[in-house]
């Protein structure tokens, strides 16, 4: 099961390979609440789906680190 959790959820950096945003950007967006995040083991995780729906719903001439 702990196997099944790591490949569902996320680290900020794992996430930051896969979008291209700086992970404290990443963080910065869950805590905007404008992508879901999830605590697990107090630490913050996201899911790829998430990060997939950013990346399509974001256009690439935006700026999200303002």
């Amino acid at each position: 099961m702990v196997a099944n959790l790591k490949e569902r959820f996320l680290t900020a950096e794992q996430a930051a390979e896969i979008t291209g945003l700086h992970p404290s950007t990443l963080r910065k967006l869950a805590w905007q609440r404008r992508i879901r995040s999830f605590k697990v083991l107090g630490c913050l995780r996201f899911k790829r789906e998430d990060l997939e729906r950013l990346i399509v719903e974001r256009p690439a001439t935006e700026e999200v680190g303002k």
